[in-house]
C-alpha cells in the first residue's frame, strides 16, 4: 500500500483498505421483527443477521427457543438473473439486515439534499466510494467467525445419538445476557447463510438453525436430517449434520 487509508482494529482484523478495489463497506441497513411463518425481502447482495424474538409483545417464548429460516429466490429476465431473495421463518425472531454502504437503499443517508453533507469518505484505487460514514447509522461488531463443518450438529430431542451441548456452543455469554431490561442485556445476532428447515425434529431436515437458551444466556447450533420408520423401507434415522456455510456472530450496537 503505498497512498490511501488502512484500518485493522487491535487483534490486526482487517477494517478498511482503500488501496483494494472490490471491498466494501457492509453497514447496518434496517432492523426488525418478524412473526412467525413470516418473510422478509433482501436484495442479493445483502446479509441477514437473525436472533430470537426477546422484545415485549412478541409471541410467548419459553427459556429455551429454536431459530429456523429457509429460502427462496426471484429470477426474472433473458438470461434469469437473481433479482431478490426471501427468508422464511418458522418462528417470530428479530432481524438486522447490513447492505454495502453504495446501495441506493442509503441515499436518504448521503443525499445532499438531506443537508448531510459531512462526514467521512474513503474511496479505493478505482475512484469508487469504499466507505461513507453518512451510512454508519448503527454498528455491529463482529464477535467471531466460524468455518465450515466447525459445528457438529444434531437436535437435543433426537434418541439416537448424544446431542453436543459443548461442541455446538455459538456464544455463550454472561448472566441476563437475554434479559430485557437487564444491565447486562446484549442484542447478539446470527448469520443464516445456508440455513434450511422441513418438517419436524423426528422427520426433517434442518441446516444452520440454532436454539437460544435464556437461562443459560447460550446460543446454539443446530442440524440434522431424520425420517421416521415406514413400512417397506428402512427404519427410523436421526443424524447430525454439521454447519455448511460460515457462521458470523455478532452485536448490535445502537
Amino acid at each position: 500500500m503505498t497512498y490511501g487509508l488502512r484500518a485493522t482494529a487491535s487483534g490486526n482484523e482487517f477494517q478498511i483498505d482503500s488501496s483494494l478495489t472490490t471491498t466494501k463497506h457492509l453497514a447496518v441497513h434496517s432492523t426488525g421483527l418478524v412473526n412467525a411463518n413470516g418473510t422478509v425481502v433482501l436484495d442479493p447482495e445483502d446479509i441477514l443477521f437473525i436472533r430470537v424474538a426477546l422484545a415485549s409483545g412478541t409471541s410467548a417464548q419459553s427459556n429455551s427457543s429454536d431459530l429456523q429460516v429457509k429460502w427462496t429466490r426471484t429470477m426474472s429476465g433473458t438470461p434469469s438473473v437473481m433479482t431478490a431473495v426471501t427468508a422464511h421463518f418458522r418462528y417470530a425472531a428479530e432481524w438486522l439486515i447490513c447492505k454495502p454502504s453504495t446501495s441506493s437503499s442509503f441515499s436518504s443517508h448521503v443525499s445532499a439534499g438531506t443537508g448531510k453533507t459531512y462526514g467521512i469518505q474513503v474511496k479505493n484505487a478505482n475512484g469508487d466510494v469504499c466507505f461513507d460514514s453518512r451510512t454508519v447509522i448503527k454498528g455491529l461488531e463482529i464477535l467471531g467467525v466460524f468455518g465450515k463443518n466447525n459445528f457438529p450438529g444434531g437436535h437435543p430431542q433426537h434418541s439416537s445419538y448424544t446431542y453436543n451441548s459443548s461442541g455446538n456452543t455459538v456464544f455463550a455469554g454472561a448472566a441476563n445476557t437475554f434479559t430485557l431490561g437487564n444491565s447486562a442485556y446484549r442484542k447478539i445476532y446470527v448469520s443464516c447463510f445456508g440455513s434450511e428447515y422441513s418438517n419436524s425434529v423426528t422427520s426433517g431436515v434442518a441446516q444452520s438453525n440454532y436454539r437460544f437458551d435464556y437461562g443459560g444466556n447460550k446460543i446454539f447450533y443446530e442440524g440434522f436430517i431424520a425420517w421416521g420408520a415406514a413400512p417397506g423401507f428402512s427404519g427410523a434415522f436421526q443424524g447430525p449434520i454439521a454447519n455448511r456455510s460460515e457462521i458470523i456472530l455478532g452485536e448490535l450496537l445502537e
